[in-house]
C-alpha cells in the first residue's frame, strides 16, 4: 500500500480481487480436463478474469506500479485465452439448439459441417487453454498476489478500520462518472446500424460501467440496483448485436474455406450446393435478427435520455460521495 493510501479503501479493494482470483483458481483442474464437454467452467472462469482484471485499476494506489504491471499482463493473458474458446462454445451450444428447430431439412447438412469445423477448433483451442494453465501455475501468480492482498486484511482488522470511508465513495463516484460519460459519448456515433466498430466499442464501455457500478453498489444501500438493471439490458443487447456481426463475417468466411477443400479433395465444388443451403439460411436469419436488435437498442437509448437516466445516475453517484464524507468535527 502506498503511502497516504486509505486503508479501508485498500482493504475493499483486497476482498474484491481475492473474490474473483479465488473463483479462478478453484475451477483450474475442472477448465484443464472437462470444459470441452461443460462449458460452464470456461465460462465462469473467463467472467472471473474479465472482473479482475477491471477491478485493479480502481485500487491501482494501494499498490506497486510493478506489481500491478505483472498482475494486469498475466491476467489479461488468461482472458485472451479463455475468451477464444468461450466464443467457439457459444457458438457450438447455438448451432446445436438450432438444428432442433429448423424449419426445412434440406438446412441440415450445411450447419451439421459447420458444427464439425468449429468442434475442431475448439479441439485446438483446448490444447491453447491447457498451456495457459501451466503458464498461469508456473507464474505463480495467485501466490504473488495473495501474498500481497492478505497483509492488507489483516491491517485493517488489527487498526479495526471501518468499513466505509469517504475514498471509497470519492473513487465510486469519479470513476463511474468517468465510464458514465464515456458510454454517453457513443451517442452520435451510433444512430448508423451500419457502425460496427462503434457499436462494439460502446459495448466495451458500457460494461467498464456495469463492472464498476456492481463493485461498489453494496456502499449506496441497494440505490445503484435499478441503474445496473438498465445498463445489464444495454449489454445484453449490444452483446446480441455484436454476435450477430461475428456469424455476418463468420459464415461467408466457411464458405469460402469450405468450397477450397472441397475442390482440393473432390476437384470440383458440387458439394457446396447442399452445404450452402443451411449457411444461407442461417445468414438470413442472423441479418434479420440483427436488424431488430438494433430496433430495440435504439429505442432503449433514447428512453434512457428521455427520462434522464443518465442525469439520474450521476446524482445518485454525487449524493453517495457527500454521505460517504463524515461532518467536520471542528465545524459549526
Amino acid at each position: 500500500m502506498t503511502q497516504g493510501t486509505d486503508t479501508s479503501f485498500c482493504a475493499f479493494g483486497a476482498k474484491t480481487l481475492i473474490k474473483y482470483l479465488t473463483k479462478i483458481t478453484k475451477d483450474l483442474e475442472n477448465v484443464r480436463d472437462n470444459s470441452p464437454e461443460d462449458p460452464e467452467y470456461v465460462h465462469q472462469m473467463r467472467i472471473a478474469s474479465r472482473r479482475l482484471r477491471s477491478a485493479l485499476p480502481l485500487f491501482r494506489d494501494c499498490f506497486t506500479h510493478n506489481a500491478l504491471q505483472r498482475w494486469s499482463r498475466e491476467i489479461k493473458r488468461i482472458t485472451r485465452f479463455l475468451g477464444k474458446a468461450r466464443d467457439t462454445d457459444v457458438q457450438l451450444l447455438f448451432l446445436e439448439e438450432k438444428m432442433k428447430e429448423l424449419p426445412d431439412p434440406a438446412f441440415l447438412w450445411g450447419i451439421q459441417r459447420l458444427h464439425l469445423r468449429l468442434s475442431q477448433k475448439r479441439q485446438t483451442l483446448q490444447a491453447e487453454i491447457v498451456r495457459g494453465l501451466d503458464h498461469f501455475n508456473k507464474s505463480d501468480l495467485a501466490v504473488d498476489m495473495l501474498d500481497t492482498l492478505r497483509p492488507l486484511l489483516g491491517k485493517a482488522a488489527l487498526e479495526k478500520t471501518p468499513e466505509r470511508s469517504p475514498s471509497i465513495y470519492r473513487v465510486a463516484s469519479e470513476i463511474g462518472r468517468t465510464c458514465m460519460a464515456d458510454v454517453i459519448s457513443y451517442d452520435s456515433l451510433i444512430r448508423d446500424p451500419r457502425n460496427i466498430t462503434e457499436l462494439h466499442e460502446l459495448r466495451k464501455s458500457n460494461k467498464r460501467l456495469r463492472y464498476t457500478l456492481e463493485f461498489f453498489a453494496g456502499f449506496f444501500d441497494n440505490k445503484l440496483e435499478p441503474f445496473i438493471e438498465q445498463v445489464r439490458e444495454i449489454h445484453s443487447l449490444l452483446g446480441e448485436i455484436h454476435d450477430c456481426d461475428v456469424w455476418k463475417d463468420l459464415l461467408p468466411l466457411f464458405l469460402e474455406e469450405e468450397a477450397e477443400r472441397a475442390l482440393e479433395y473432390c476437384g470440383n465444388t458440387r458439394p457446396m450446393t447442399k452445404i450452402r443451403r443451411g449457411i444461407d439460411f442461417l445468414l438470413e436469419e442472423r441479418t434479420a435478427l440483427r436488424d431488430k436488435l438494433y430496433g430495440d437498442f435504439i429505442v432503449i437509448w433514447d428512453q434512457n435520455h428521455e427520462t434522464a437516466f443518465w442525469d439520474d445516475l450521476e446524482k445518485t453517484l454525487l449524493q453517495g460521495m457527500k454521505n460517504g464524507i463524515p461532518e467536520d468535527p471542528s465545524g459549526p
